[in-house]
């Protein structure tokens, strides 16, 4: 199976994508980079790793979905009327919930912050990718993804769940503090050292290929069958639980 990284940014130039695979416990990173200059460049790349009939699993770092309260609420809500609903429940997902109390690290909050923008692109590529791969690409909810699909991870909070630091390691300057994270995985991922150098969003695509393992694994929390209906409204996000071997 081969396995599509993305972190998603409001600009494509800021977006990054990696290509692995999964075996015997390994990530094996093909390669990573930005977009840049469209999704073309990236579906091109697909094209050389990918098998004909090779399945396909896409890890996006973005919500995917907004709180299923918000959306009711402005189909009726008329400007200077109160809301009745309170913030938290418009703002924050039902997997936002489900993971600040696995990792206690709280995701950013699709209807209250500009990461709306990052997924409107993440969206958009997954429908480009969607097209030029022929793959129906479905959203996955169970974790068996052995046809492919598409999940949500957060990069962060699996970092958390495995017990590494995950802050302040995105800026340019923070070079060691990526160095320090890819020594941590490094016998999971023995090739993340080559993409310390690059952008923030690119060694963030590359931990998505990490995440997708621990999906493929078993190693994240499914959602319930209580919780499933409103996980198809909203997205749900796949991350380790602590502990997980």
């Amino acid at each position: 199976m081969l396995i599509v990284g993305l972190d998603a940014a409001s600009q494509l130039k800021n977006f990054g994508f990696a290509l692995g695979r999964c075996k015997a416990g390994k990530v094996k990173i093909l390669a990573a980079d930005l977009l840049v200059d469209g999704v073309s460049v990236f579906h091109d790349c697909i094209s050389d790793h990918v098998g004909k009939n090779e399945p396909i699993l896409v890890a996006i770092d973005a919500p995917l979905g907004w709180p299923a309260p918000l959306s009711e609420m402005l189909k009726t809500h008329a400007a200077g009327k109160v809301v009745a609903h309170k913030k938290d429940a418009l703002f924050r997902r039902q997997t936002d919930e489900v993971v600040r109390g696995i990792t206690r690290k709280a995701p950013m909050e699709v209807g209250a912050d500009k990461i709306a923008r990052a997924t409107h692109s993440a969206l958009e590529v997954l429908h480009h990718l969607r097209l030029a791969t022929g793959r129906a690409l479905p959203m996955l909810w169970t974790s068996h993804g052995e046809t492919g699909g598409v999940i949500e991870v957060y990069p962060g909070a699996m970092l958390k769940a495995m017990g590494i630091s995950a802050t302040k390691y995105k800026e340019p300057h923070q070079v060691e503090a990526r160095e320090q994270i890819a020594t941590s995985l490094h016998a999971i991922a023995p090739r993340l050292g080559k993409y310390v150098l690059k952008k923030a969003d690119v060694f963030d695509a590359c931990l998505c290929l990490i995440a997708a393992s621990d999906f493929l694994a078993g190693r994240c929390r499914a959602p319930t069958a209580a919780e499933r209906p409103l996980a198809e409204k909203e997205g749900w996000i796949w991350v380790r639980t602590p502990g997980a071997k």
